[in-house]
């Protein structure tokens, strides 16, 4: 079952959420629901325990850990490089402020097999919009996509 505030760092220090459709949630979201929502719809937009990530407050902030704080230190040189040279890190600082002023953010992974699925992420993207998500992106392999539009309903 995805938790609100599990480690997503579990396998190994995670940069950046490559392969995934990222969203960020107003303060007064409730995460909790979000994470219900999305067992409930399960295989109809490619959501299963292990791909879904919530998380909410500065207890999720802690979490995703954008600096590498509890990384180590090779963690927190290729952060500092990240910062220098890549663009990604406005998105990810933009997630960590949300999250440290009591809103939420959730991380849906498509997986490397599916990247080539436009469907799946657009499902994913979909989902998250429809359920409050703001500043829905995909993070392929070499780019960053806004998801943008208004979700399908159906």
């Amino acid at each position: 079952m995805p938790q609100l505030n599990s480690d997503p760092h579990a396998d190994g220090y995670i940069y950046t959420p490559e392969h995934c459709v990222t969203a960020l949630f107003a303060t007064g979201t409730d995460m909790t629901a979000l994470r219900t929502a999305a067992l409930a719809a399960g295989t109809d937009v490619g959501l299963s325990d292990e791909n879904v990530f919530v998380f909410q407050g500065q207890e999720g902030a802690a979490q995703v850990d954008i600096q590498a704080h509890k990384q180590g230190a090779f963690a927190r040189l290729r952060r500092g490089v990240d910062n220098v040279l890549s663009d990604q890190m406005a998105l990810l600082e933009q997630a960590d402020r949300v999250l440290k002023n009591g809103g939420g953010a959730a991380a849906i992974f498509v997986g490397p097999e599916d990247a080539t699925d436009p469907h799946k992420a657009r499902r994913a993207a979909n989902f998250l919009k429809v359920h409050g998500g703001q500043e829905v992106y995909y993070w392929g392999g070499l780019a960053i996509e806004r998801m943008s539009g208004e979700p399908v309903v159906a």
